[in-house]
């Protein structure tokens, strides 16, 4: 568990540092000039003026030294070196190849890195590069990080490649599917998924929601990204918000006719959408199944083929290979 030691002083007059086990009281013999909370194992500590990683449940203390060095998330760091940063792998003592002016976020396996002037994406555990390069870049969310080119802002895919068409004034970051992005002088919802813009403009911050956008345009419903009916409670809100916007929108319409004509076209869109979704969804769910029994074919054939090796060294030598 993370919280299972705590940081405590040690050394003459207190002015080192070690970790102690909360629950058995039994301290680190290990003793730092600076050390961090535990995080994923293991804790930044400082020796003679260089960072490192110590893992208090085994004791080990990596060899490697570094500049600078952030905490460790699903077993990466950012490390800096003689000026550049790069990854580094505690577990492993692998340390990446690559290095960056600078390395600003690290969300959804992708990193955004700086190199010489300009922003891209790296993925760390293959060592790829994105050969697209921009003017800035924010982290990956849902698949989409906010860039800049040419002093206009849209969406990148690093996992695709796909750059939006649409330009704006200003992107924020992808939470749910959407985002809010201005132009005009006003604030608007996009969709990086289907390039689609919601009606609605905002005039604040606070103001600008899928609710409100669909309470004003229910027919926007159609255009709701798919990451968006995978959680039950955030659809039944865009499902009441459409329904207020269906029952303000038909208050208005001069005649029963054409009130009901509207409620009943914006009932067949909402069927048809969640329809469509629920296909999709489903085929997601397909291709995950599917690329998991991929995997552990080639893990099972692997390790069949390893196992052959070995068996064919006892028969030519006498001994594994």
């Amino acid at each position: 568990m993370e919280d299972e030691f705590e940081i405590v002083r040690c050394g003459l007059f207190g002015r080192k540092r070690t970790f102690r086990n909360k629950r058995t009281g039994v301290r680190c013999k290990q003793k730092f000039d600076w050390a961090k909370e535990v995080h994923d194992g293991w804790a930044r500590v400082l020796i003679d003026d260089k960072f490192t990683f110590f893992n208090p449940n085994t004791g080990k203390i990596c060899n490697q030294k570094f500049d600078g060095a952030s905490e460790v998330y699903d077993g990466l760091a950012f490390v800096k070196i003689d000026g550049k940063f790069t990854f580094f792998y505690p577990n492993t003592s692998k340390l990446c190849e690559q290095r960056f002016d600078m390395i600003d976020y690290f969300y959804e396996e992708w990193a955004t890195v700086e190199i010489n002037g300009k922003s891209t994406f790296f993925y760390p555990n293959t060592g790829e590069f994105c050969k697209q390069k921009f003017d800035w870049a924010d982290s990956v969310h849902d698949g989409w990080a906010p860039v800049k080119i040419n002093d206009k802002y849209t969406f990148f895919n690093p996992n695709t490649g796909k750059i939006c068409n649409q330009k704006f004034d200003w992107a924020d970051k992808v939470y749910d599917g959407w985002a809010r992005v201005t132009f005009g002088g006003k604030l608007h919802l996009y969709c990086p998924d289907n390039g689609y813009v919601f009606q609605k403009s905002f005039e604040a911050w606070d103001d600008c929601s899928v609710q409100e956008a669909l309470r004003a345009f229910p027919e926007d419903f159609e255009h709701l990204p798919t990451v968006m009916f995978r959680n039950s409670d955030q659809i039944q809100k865009c499902l009441d918000a459409t329904a207020e916007g269906v029952k303000g929108r038909c208050s208005q319409e001069g005649s029963t006719k054409e009130a009901e004509g509207y409620a009943q076209g914006i009932y067949e869109l909402i069927s048809k959408k969640i329809e469509k979704e629920k296909k999709n969804i489903a085929l997601e769910a397909e291709a995950k199944t599917n690329a998991e029994k991929e995997l552990a074919e080639k893990k099972r054939v692997a390790e069949k083929t390893a196992q052959n090796i070995k068996n064919l060294g006892k028969n030519l030598g006498g001994r594994e290979l």
